[in-house]
């Protein structure tokens, strides 16, 4: 079995941390799922994404400029 990436990890997270805000914080969860929906269907533009450097980190990067 080979070692998950780390990809795939911060995948898995969040999804616990979706699971868990279902649970626990229900508004919270609302507003995530809402934003994640709009994001899918067009009606939200995305400014921002994660980009994991080979450093070992994540860094944010303004999707317009790549910066």
């Amino acid at each position: 079995m080979s070692k998950p990436s780390i990809e795939q990890i911060a995948i898995t997270t969040y999804q616990n941390n979706l699971l868990y805000f279902q649970k626990e914080q229900p508004r919270v969860y609302e507003k995530v799922t809402a934003f994640e929906n709009a994001v899918a269907n067009g009606y939200y533009q995305e400014k921002y994404e994660l980009e994991y450097k080979e450093e070992g980190y994540f860094d944010v990067k303004e999707k317009s400029s790549g910066k």
